[in-house]
């Protein structure tokens, strides 16, 4: 978990949470503990797995320069030891769409994690490539969200 703000620590346990409690990635990225990782995963790690990292955030302030409401945009990618796009990759990135877009779920309600309460989610772009580490190929498939919090 992140070490960072009380918004980042707050956000990250909200995102593997969500993503943890799920019977699919934990069918795909093992269990009980599913290979789901802010900022880096191991180099040790088994693969596949997903990846979340923050990329920014940024307050709005009310009158007396109050904070009311964060914005934070992170990164979500399903990761895998492949040049290909395989099908655990793309199912566990559109889970991860399925799970954190709230404005897809009617019936959500915001949750309070970590001493900071998720107002919502919602995803800006879809991310994809190839990357190279330790020199090793991963494909990658997510996308960037911006979390709502208050």
């Amino acid at each position: 978990m992140s070490s960072g703000t009380l918004y980042e620590v707050g956000i990250d346990e909200w995102i593997y949470s969500t993503l943890a409690a799920d019977t699919t990635i934990k069918s795909i990225c093992g269990t009980p503990t599913p290979r789901i990782y802010s900022d880096v995963a191991p180099q040790t790690s088994s693969w596949p797995a997903i990846v979340f990292r923050e990329l920014s955030g940024k307050d709005t302030l009310g009158a007396g320069a109050g904070r009311i409401m964060g914005t934070a945009s992170y990164r979500v990618i399903a990761i895998d030891q492949t040049e290909s796009l395989s099908a655990n990759v793309k199912t566990l990135a559109q889970r991860v769409d399925a799970l954190l877009c709230t404005a897809t779920t009617p019936t959500w309600q915001p949750k309070v994690v970590g001493g900071v309460t998720i107002l919502g989610c919602y995803r800006t772009a879809e991310i994809g490539g190839i990357e190279e580490a330790w020199n090793t190929v991963f494909r990658r498939l997510g996308g960037l969200y911006t979390i709502l919090t208050n």
